[in-house]
């Protein structure tokens, strides 16, 4: 249902390049209870920062519901 690429480059950075969603998975939480576990096992391993870089084209196609406030 999920699909994600994660890479941890020690204590200091961990990078989350790609995640997605089937569409007809997707608005189920599948990706909250993901992140939610990705942030519990960084935080149980000591990984300071977590990168979530995106392409210009992937940011436009975000819901309002994933917009950062």
């Amino acid at each position: 249902m999920l699909t994600a690429v994660f890479r941890a480059f020690g204590p200091e950075l961990a990078e989350l390049p790609l995640i997605a969603t089937q569409a007809a998975e997707r608005r189920k939480g599948h990706c909250k209870v993901f992140m939610g576990a990705l942030q519990k096992l960084l935080a149980e391993t000591g990984v300071k920062c977590l990168s979530l870089p995106a392409a210009h084209s992937t940011v436009r196609s975000q819901s309002p519901s994933h917009a950062q406030h």
